[in-house]
């Protein structure tokens, strides 16, 4: 009644009906629903320019369904929440000591119904052998997320119940996480790793993986009430570590730490790829990934301390009267060759070069047609040390490609074939030193499958 609302001919407006449902309490967690509808062409009244009575069609009536209506607004008391771990949180990695803002974890908390305000959240390392892990070596945690008005804001704490660490927010604070209704908020979990001084641990009296993942907890120092808190943005609800849905969530994958690691890639050879003369055949990269102060070491001592295995994928002829095998050599980027060697059988990666020379002639000791070949680059005559944030630079030249991988097609076959690979789908097939302390004593540290993300690496095919 009383409402002075003027639509031009030829035109059309809408109108927003609201409603205060602020002193209502829905019935049950499936909420009420509520339906609006013109019941009656008789209920719209309106005068035109001659100020004669006008009431819509009959199509005007009943147009939201009636008593099946098909806009229904469902009434809930609050909102809900699931917490879960994002797409895109971090693979399985290496992380070093000292390295700050290293990335983590990654969670994804989903709202319906309602935004709301998180006020307290708790990360933490949350299984028995990843404890002791983390908390030796993450100094900081740093949580990475958006507010209402969607500016990223970074909070830093350090752990403070074990290896657990509670964030904490006022009501008041403008900067807390916001989780938009019916939307999402990606949190992002990174650390600041301690350095040798402050206590970072690798090894203890024998080589053995440090690892740990940082995990979305529903409690704090067993309590659910400090471990979560989220409050609803309309209707001031408080969902704590109890609530529906909401439980621990692990990491995707651990992150494994070391003092210094190995990034291994792959450099660029010109074309052709020629099996003719003697050809480069593999040039990779090698940095120290580590602090200022840290080295990165390849002992000769023993193939544990100091090897990189490669694996082969050729053709060639495995039966012929000879006994000389395939023959390599490395080189470093001044062209000094640093180790020799013939393809060999793999044997126990980091384990004693006992592993079997492949000899071409046709006996039962010497071909193993199941086996690819492997060069194992040993760094025979001499240690090479990187430190921290340095590269050096190695190539693999083929020394007698036409020994066995002389056909150029003329035969009856395809041309002869030959690539170097380094894989990634056994642990130990990169070893170095693990802290070296100068001495023969120093640990050695053998790769784990998948941890050392630059691998694997696919050289260029050469062929005859």
């Amino acid at each position: 009644n009383n409402l002075n609302w003027n639509i031009p001919a030829g035109t059309s407006k809408t109108m927003l009906v609201r409603v205060d449902l602020s002193n209502n309490t829905a019935s049950g967690t499936a909420g009420d629903g509520y339906a609006f509808d013109i019941a009656a062409v008789g209920d719209v009244t309106s005068l035109d320019s001659d100020s004669n009575t006008v009431n819509p069609g009959a199509a005007s009536a009943g147009v939201n369904g009636t008593t099946s209506p098909t806009q229904v607004l469902t009434v809930k008391n609050s909102g809900s929440m699931t917490l879960a771990t994002s797409a895109d949180s971090p693979v399985k990695g290496a992380v070093y000591w000292g390295q700050t803002n290293a990335p983590i974890s990654k969670f994804r908390i989903s709202a319906t119904d309602e935004g709301q305000y998180i006020e307290k959240l708790t990360i933490a390392a949350s299984t028995a052998a990843e404890k002791a892990d983390a908390a030796a070596n993450v100094k900081e945690v740093i949580l990475s997320y958006k507010n209402k008005a969607g500016s990223t804001i970074t909070r830093t704490q350090s752990f403070g119940q074990g290896a657990s660490v509670n964030f904490n927010w006022e009501s008041t604070d403008a900067n807390r996480p916001y989780v938009p209704q019916d939307g999402s908020l990606d949190i992002t979990v990174n650390a600041n790793m301690k350095t040798k001084t402050e206590g970072a641990t690798q090894i203890a009296s024998t080589p053995q993986d440090v690892f740990f993942s940082l995990d979305l907890m529903d409690s704090f120092n067993n309590s659910y009430v400090n471990g979560f808190r989220a409050v609803g943005d309309g209707s001031g609800t408080v969902i704590d570590g109890t609530g529906s849905n909401i439980a621990d969530v692990a990491g995707a994958f651990d992150q494994y730490v070391y003092r210094v690691f190995p990034k291994i890639e792959q450099v660029a050879l010109s074309s052709p790829y020629s099996l003719l003369g003697t050809p480069i055949v593999f040039k990779f990269s090698v940095t120290a990934m580590g602090a200022p102060g840290s080295n990165l070491r390849f002992d000769n001592e023993h193939n544990s301390s100091g090897s990189i295995n490669f694996e082969i994928v050729a053709s060639g002829q495995s039966s012929v009267n000879t006994t000389t095998s395939t023959t390599f050599s490395i080189l470093d980027e001044s062209g000094t060759v640093i180790d020799t060697g013939t393809l060999r059988s793999i044997g126990t990666p980091g384990a004693a070069d006992t592993s079997q020379t492949i000899s071409m002639a046709a006996a039962a000791s010497g071909v193993q047609p199941g086996k690819n070949a492997s060069i194992s680059f040993n760094f025979g005559s001499q240690d090479i040390e990187i430190p921290a944030g340095g590269t050096r630079t190695f190539s693999i030249r083929l020394d007698n490609p036409t020994q066995h991988y002389g056909n150029a097609g003329t035969t009856g076959r395809a041309p002869d074939y030959f690539q170097v690979t380094l894989q990634d789908d056994i642990a130990g097939l990169i070893n170095w030193v693990a802290d070296y302390a100068g001495n023969t004593n120093s640990l050695d540290q053998a790769s784990t499958t998948g941890v050392l993300r630059s691998v694997p690496l696919y050289g260029p095919t050469f062929q005859r």
